[in-house]
């Protein structure tokens, strides 16, 4: 299997096909978005196609100070997700004692929906509970919390977001989006092209350096939107013709070899 190994830095997770947001009520220190990650397996995908983000270093992100404290609250999220964040919670407060991670039981699925996206932010937006928040990391419903926030006329708080055409648009947009600031971190759907060649090599019977668990995992790539180098970066990434709602992320070094263009000519069943 292939799956995206996880970091304890700003932006770093894993992306799955959920919308998560955390608030953080920062404590003695400065106010900082924390996003608390979740490794899982990823699946392979239908048409997935090398071209978009290349495998760079992240720009921007920084280490969060170990003395930080405040509150992780999970107020999206999508089971096994959410059981997974749960289980890494020791861990993570083992280098972060003062953060309360609160996963909640009355967190609501999206089911991968754009509107329950967009009515979840709109009443969390409306509860007033937006305007104590110092940042919101979301997971694939990312444009929508973007344009929602804009419509409520918000300020807004730094946001993170999977590398998604719409999200990374809005983030290279500062007339239509003044103000924003953020990172796009990579979720690519070429695992699906990487699991067809890491399955060939093992019925070839070709040797694959693994990691625990005979895992192969990739390193994923948070890039900001506040540095030259970062939106040079989420420039590079975009690929014309890409439908808005895929991932950029289409190619895995040494794993994928199909372009962009095939990627965007790519047809599924029927079409």
């Amino acid at each position: 299997m292939i799956a995206e190994r996880t970091r304890r830095e700003l932006g770093s997770h894993d992306e799955r096909d959920s919308a998560a947001m955390r608030s953080m009520n920062s404590g003695r220190r400065r106010p900082v978005i924390v996003a608390l990650l979740a490794t899982v397996t990823l699946l392979a995908a239908a048409c997935a196609g090398s071209g978009g983000p290349a495998q760079t270093q992240a720009t921007g992100t920084g280490e969060i100070a170990k003395d930080t404290s405040g509150t992780v609250r999970i107020l999206m999220e999508n089971v096994p997700d959410t059981d997974i964040v749960k289980s890494m919670v020791p861990d993570f407060n083992k280098d972060y004692p003062n953060i309360k991670i609160a996963p909640t039981a009355d967190g609501v699925a999206t089911g991968w929906d754009p509107a329950t996206a967009t009515k979840v932010i709109n009443d969390f937006i409306a509860s007033g509970q937006y305007d104590k928040v110092q940042g919101i990391w979301t997971s694939g419903m990312d444009s929508m919390i973007v344009d929602a926030i804009k419509a409520a006329n918000k300020p807004y708080v730094p946001i993170v977001g999977a590398d998604l055409g719409a999200f990374v648009t809005q983030l290279l947009n500062p007339t239509g989006y003044p103000g924003l600031k953020g990172a796009a971190v990579t979720n690519t759907a070429a695992v699906g092209g990487a699991g067809i060649t890491l399955a060939l090599k093992l019925l070839k019977g070709e040797a694959v350096t693994t990691q625990a668990a005979k895992t192969v995992l990739l390193n994923p790539v948070a890039v900001d939107n506040t540095s030259d180098a970062g939106k040079a970066t989420l420039k590079s990434w975009q690929v014309t013709g890409l439908n808005p709602s895929w991932p950029l992320g289409l190619k895995i070094d040494s794993w994928t070899t199909y372009t962009g263009e095939q990627a965007v000519a790519c047809k599924g069943p029927g079409e």
